[in-house]
Protein backbone atom coordinates (compact mmCIF):
# COMPACT_ATOMS: atom_id res chain seq x y z
CA UNK A 1 0.00 0.00 0.00
CA UNK A 2 1.17 3.58 -0.93
CA UNK A 3 1.47 6.21 1.55
CA UNK A 4 0.32 9.04 -0.36
CA UNK A 5 1.87 12.76 0.23
CA UNK A 6 -0.12 14.16 3.18
CA UNK A 7 -0.25 14.62 7.09
CA UNK A 8 -0.57 10.86 8.03
CA UNK A 9 -1.32 10.30 11.52
CA UNK A 10 1.46 9.61 14.10
CA UNK A 11 3.10 6.27 15.38
CA UNK A 12 2.04 7.30 18.93
CA UNK A 13 -1.77 7.67 17.20
CA UNK A 14 -1.51 4.22 14.94
CA UNK A 15 -0.34 2.17 18.26
CA UNK A 16 -3.44 3.73 20.17
CA UNK A 17 -5.94 2.47 17.57
CA UNK A 18 -4.03 -0.53 17.60
CA UNK A 19 -4.53 -0.85 21.19
CA UNK A 20 -8.01 -1.02 21.56
CA UNK A 21 -8.78 -3.10 18.41
CA UNK A 22 -10.29 -5.12 19.94
CA UNK A 23 -11.71 -4.04 23.36
CA UNK A 24 -11.40 -5.60 26.76
CA UNK A 25 -14.16 -7.89 27.94
CA UNK A 26 -17.19 -6.18 28.41
CA UNK A 27 -20.89 -5.80 28.01
CA UNK A 28 -23.52 -3.85 26.89
CA UNK A 29 -25.73 -2.43 24.12
CA UNK A 30 -24.71 -0.06 21.75
CA UNK A 31 -27.44 1.25 19.81
CA UNK A 32 -25.72 2.85 16.42
CA UNK A 33 -26.92 3.45 12.71
CA UNK A 34 -26.65 -0.08 11.05
CA UNK A 35 -24.39 -0.54 7.39
CA UNK A 36 -24.39 -3.57 5.35
CA UNK A 37 -24.71 -5.65 1.95
CA UNK A 38 -27.39 -6.95 0.40
CA UNK A 39 -25.94 -10.61 -0.36
CA UNK A 40 -29.03 -11.53 -2.57
CA UNK A 41 -31.62 -9.47 -4.93
CA UNK A 42 -34.24 -7.96 -2.71
CA UNK A 43 -37.48 -8.02 -4.78
CA UNK A 44 -40.94 -7.44 -4.03
CA UNK A 45 -44.01 -8.81 -5.76
CA UNK A 46 -47.26 -7.05 -7.12
CA UNK A 47 -50.64 -8.49 -8.83
CA UNK A 48 -51.11 -11.92 -9.78
CA UNK A 49 -51.42 -14.80 -12.23
CA UNK A 50 -50.66 -13.04 -15.81
CA UNK A 51 -50.39 -9.51 -14.09
CA UNK A 52 -47.79 -10.47 -11.81
CA UNK A 53 -44.76 -8.80 -11.72
CA UNK A 54 -41.94 -8.85 -10.12
CA UNK A 55 -39.39 -5.92 -9.24
CA UNK A 56 -36.05 -5.76 -7.71
CA UNK A 57 -36.07 -3.37 -4.98
CA UNK A 58 -31.72 -3.33 -4.14
CA UNK A 59 -29.89 -5.76 -6.28
CA UNK A 60 -27.40 -7.82 -4.73
CA UNK A 61 -24.14 -5.91 -4.02
CA UNK A 62 -25.98 -2.64 -3.02
CA UNK A 63 -24.38 -1.22 0.32
CA UNK A 64 -26.94 0.26 2.96
CA UNK A 65 -27.71 2.08 6.14
CA UNK A 66 -30.41 1.79 8.80
CA UNK A 67 -31.78 3.91 11.54
CA UNK A 68 -33.93 3.63 13.68
CA UNK A 69 -36.82 5.68 13.49
CA UNK A 70 -39.48 7.16 15.75
CA UNK A 71 -42.41 4.65 14.65
CA UNK A 72 -43.55 2.53 16.82
CA UNK A 73 -44.32 -1.30 15.14
CA UNK A 74 -46.67 -3.63 16.95
CA UNK A 75 -46.06 -7.32 16.87
CA UNK A 76 -47.66 -10.20 17.53
CA UNK A 77 -47.68 -11.05 21.34
CA UNK A 78 -48.68 -7.22 21.01
CA UNK A 79 -45.34 -5.94 22.15
CA UNK A 80 -43.65 -2.82 20.37
CA UNK A 81 -40.70 -1.54 19.01
CA UNK A 82 -39.33 1.47 16.97
CA UNK A 83 -39.38 0.46 13.46
CA UNK A 84 -35.73 0.98 11.28
CA UNK A 85 -35.67 2.58 8.27
CA UNK A 86 -32.92 1.47 5.26
CA UNK A 87 -31.46 3.63 2.92
CA UNK A 88 -29.49 2.33 -0.04
CA UNK A 89 -26.54 3.49 -1.30
CA UNK A 90 -25.34 4.21 -4.96
CA UNK A 91 -21.92 3.65 -4.60
CA UNK A 92 -20.52 0.19 -5.15
CA UNK A 93 -17.51 0.67 -2.83
CA UNK A 94 -17.70 2.53 0.83
CA UNK A 95 -14.99 4.35 2.52
CA UNK A 96 -14.74 3.55 6.35
CA UNK A 97 -12.31 2.96 9.44
CA UNK A 98 -12.76 -0.24 11.22
CA UNK A 99 -12.50 1.06 15.34
CA UNK A 100 -12.88 -2.57 16.49
CA UNK A 101 -15.29 -5.74 16.95
CA UNK A 102 -17.47 -7.78 18.91
CA UNK A 103 -18.80 -10.99 19.25
CA UNK A 104 -22.84 -13.00 18.55
CA UNK A 105 -24.17 -15.87 18.74
CA UNK A 106 -27.31 -16.78 16.04
CA UNK A 107 -29.27 -19.45 14.80
CA UNK A 108 -32.05 -19.74 12.63
CA UNK A 109 -34.46 -21.75 12.81
CA UNK A 110 -36.39 -22.70 9.21
CA UNK A 111 -38.74 -24.63 9.75
CA UNK A 112 -39.77 -22.26 12.69
CA UNK A 113 -38.70 -19.46 10.75
CA UNK A 114 -37.36 -17.88 14.33
CA UNK A 115 -34.04 -15.91 15.64
CA UNK A 116 -32.00 -17.96 18.47
CA UNK A 117 -29.34 -15.10 19.36
CA UNK A 118 -27.72 -13.59 22.16
CA UNK A 119 -26.80 -9.72 22.69
CA UNK A 120 -23.48 -8.54 21.75
CA UNK A 121 -20.01 -9.66 24.00
CA UNK A 122 -16.41 -10.15 23.42
CA UNK A 123 -15.09 -13.24 25.51
CA UNK A 124 -16.03 -16.53 25.08
CA UNK A 125 -15.82 -17.40 29.18
CA UNK A 126 -18.48 -14.99 29.62
CA UNK A 127 -21.66 -15.68 30.32
CA UNK A 128 -23.98 -15.54 27.62
CA UNK A 129 -27.33 -15.66 27.70
CA UNK A 130 -29.69 -16.96 24.57
CA UNK A 131 -33.32 -15.37 23.71
CA UNK A 132 -35.60 -16.73 21.50
CA UNK A 133 -38.50 -14.99 21.12
CA UNK A 134 -37.81 -12.70 23.49
CA UNK A 135 -38.08 -15.48 26.50
CA UNK A 136 -34.43 -16.64 27.89
CA UNK A 137 -33.46 -20.24 26.61
CA UNK A 138 -30.27 -20.87 27.74
CA UNK A 139 -27.09 -19.41 29.56
CA UNK A 140 -23.95 -20.19 29.70
CA UNK A 141 -20.24 -20.07 28.02
CA UNK A 142 -19.98 -20.31 23.75
CA UNK A 143 -18.68 -23.72 24.30
CA UNK A 144 -21.55 -24.77 26.58
CA UNK A 145 -24.58 -23.33 24.56
CA UNK A 146 -22.87 -24.24 20.87
CA UNK A 147 -23.13 -28.05 22.44
CA UNK A 148 -26.94 -27.19 22.93
CA UNK A 149 -27.37 -27.18 19.14
CA UNK A 150 -25.73 -30.20 17.54
CA UNK A 151 -25.64 -30.28 13.60
CA UNK A 152 -23.62 -31.12 10.88
CA UNK A 153 -22.00 -29.48 7.75
CA UNK A 154 -22.20 -30.66 4.27
CA UNK A 155 -19.10 -33.01 4.72
CA UNK A 156 -20.56 -34.74 7.48
CA UNK A 157 -18.46 -32.96 9.83
CA UNK A 158 -19.76 -32.14 13.50
CA UNK A 159 -20.95 -28.51 13.86
CA UNK A 160 -23.17 -26.49 16.25
CA UNK A 161 -25.98 -24.62 14.75
CA UNK A 162 -25.16 -21.82 16.84
CA UNK A 163 -23.11 -19.61 14.64
CA UNK A 164 -20.62 -16.93 15.67
CA UNK A 165 -21.17 -13.36 14.14
CA UNK A 166 -18.29 -11.32 14.00
CA UNK A 167 -20.42 -7.38 15.01
CA UNK A 168 -17.69 -4.53 13.71
CA UNK A 169 -17.89 -0.80 14.67
CA UNK A 170 -17.10 1.60 11.83
CA UNK A 171 -16.42 5.00 11.27
CA UNK A 172 -18.17 6.26 8.39
CA UNK A 173 -18.32 10.03 7.59
CA UNK A 174 -17.94 10.77 10.85
CA UNK A 175 -20.51 8.48 12.64
CA UNK A 176 -20.21 5.09 14.00
CA UNK A 177 -22.09 2.56 12.15
CA UNK A 178 -22.36 -1.47 13.37
CA UNK A 179 -21.69 -3.72 10.73
CA UNK A 180 -23.03 -7.61 11.09
CA UNK A 181 -20.62 -9.97 9.77
CA UNK A 182 -22.49 -13.69 9.43
CA UNK A 183 -20.13 -16.70 8.85
CA UNK A 184 -19.80 -16.20 5.20
CA UNK A 185 -18.40 -13.45 5.07
CA UNK A 186 -15.93 -14.51 8.17
CA UNK A 187 -13.38 -15.44 6.01
CA UNK A 188 -12.38 -12.55 3.95
CA UNK A 189 -12.19 -9.82 7.21
CA UNK A 190 -9.91 -13.01 8.94
CA UNK A 191 -7.58 -13.23 5.73
CA UNK A 192 -7.56 -9.14 5.24
CA UNK A 193 -7.00 -8.36 9.67
CA UNK A 194 -4.41 -10.69 9.32
CA UNK A 195 -2.05 -8.60 7.54
CA UNK A 196 -3.29 -4.80 7.97
CA UNK A 197 -3.64 -3.17 11.13
CA UNK A 198 -7.27 -2.56 10.57
CA UNK A 199 -8.11 0.68 12.68
CA UNK A 200 -5.13 1.95 11.05
CA UNK A 201 -5.65 2.54 7.63
CA UNK A 202 -9.14 3.90 5.90
CA UNK A 203 -10.67 0.75 4.23
CA UNK A 204 -12.72 0.12 1.48
CA UNK A 205 -15.46 -2.12 1.86
CA UNK A 206 -16.35 -3.69 -1.93
CA UNK A 207 -18.11 -6.79 -2.64
CA UNK A 208 -17.65 -9.83 -5.12
CA UNK A 209 -19.86 -12.18 -6.73
CA UNK A 210 -19.75 -15.41 -5.34
CA UNK A 211 -21.63 -18.59 -6.67
CA UNK A 212 -21.88 -22.37 -5.40
CA UNK A 213 -24.74 -24.98 -6.84
CA UNK A 214 -27.63 -22.46 -8.15
CA UNK A 215 -27.21 -20.26 -5.15
CA UNK A 216 -25.56 -16.88 -5.71
CA UNK A 217 -24.87 -13.74 -3.18
CA UNK A 218 -22.44 -11.19 -3.03
CA UNK A 219 -19.74 -11.07 -0.11
CA UNK A 220 -18.33 -8.29 0.98
CA UNK A 221 -14.17 -7.53 0.27
CA UNK A 222 -11.79 -5.22 2.33
CA UNK A 223 -8.96 -3.09 0.50
CA UNK A 224 -6.83 -0.78 2.71
CA UNK A 225 -6.45 2.36 0.53
CA UNK A 226 -4.01 4.44 3.08
CA UNK A 227 -2.88 5.44 6.40
CA UNK A 228 -5.17 7.27 8.77
CA UNK A 229 -4.00 10.67 8.36
CA UNK A 230 -3.74 12.72 11.76
CA UNK A 231 -7.15 13.94 11.79
CA UNK A 232 -8.32 10.97 11.09
CA UNK A 233 -6.86 9.11 13.57
CA UNK A 234 -7.45 12.00 16.66
CA UNK A 235 -11.44 11.11 15.74
CA UNK A 236 -11.00 7.37 16.12
CA UNK A 237 -9.39 7.54 18.74
CA UNK A 238 -12.42 9.73 20.29
CA UNK A 239 -15.25 7.94 19.12
CA UNK A 240 -13.34 4.77 21.07
CA UNK A 241 -13.35 6.75 24.10
CA UNK A 242 -16.81 7.66 24.14
CA UNK A 243 -17.93 4.78 23.22
CA UNK A 244 -15.79 2.32 26.47
CA UNK A 245 -17.17 5.09 28.68
CA UNK A 246 -20.57 4.36 27.60
CA UNK A 247 -20.02 0.26 27.65
CA UNK A 248 -18.18 1.34 31.32
CA UNK A 249 -21.88 3.24 32.58
CA UNK A 250 -24.29 0.93 31.92
CA UNK A 251 -22.15 -2.09 32.63
CA UNK A 252 -21.61 -0.33 36.61
CA UNK A 253 -25.55 0.23 36.37
CA UNK A 254 -26.67 -2.85 35.64
CA UNK A 255 -23.83 -4.54 37.85
CA UNK A 256 -25.08 -6.94 40.39
CA UNK A 257 -29.15 -5.96 39.65
CA UNK A 258 -30.30 -9.70 37.69
CA UNK A 259 -33.56 -8.19 37.37
CA UNK A 260 -32.36 -5.05 35.34
CA UNK A 261 -29.87 -7.18 33.49
CA UNK A 262 -32.07 -9.24 32.31
CA UNK A 263 -34.45 -6.73 31.13
CA UNK A 264 -31.66 -5.13 29.44
CA UNK A 265 -30.92 -8.48 27.38
CA UNK A 266 -34.63 -8.69 26.48
CA UNK A 267 -34.69 -5.14 24.88
CA UNK A 268 -31.83 -5.61 23.22
CA UNK A 269 -33.46 -9.05 22.14
CA UNK A 270 -36.62 -7.20 20.79
CA UNK A 271 -34.36 -4.93 18.73
CA UNK A 272 -32.01 -7.62 16.65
Amino acid sequence: MKKDLMNVASEDQLSVLSQNTPLEPSFTRIMVPRFGLVSQDKTEESGTGKNKKIDVVAASGTFYIERETDELVTKEDGAQSKKWQKEYLDENNQEAIILYYRKQLRYYDEKEEKYTSSPIFDNDDEQVVLFKDRKEVARGTVAELKALYPGVDTRGRRVSKLQDEKIMYILRDGEIYQLNLSRSNLWAFQKYASKVRVSTVVTIFGSEAKTKGTIEWSQLTYTAKRVLTSEEATMAIEKISEIKEAISSEKEFYAGNSTQSSQADKDFDEKF
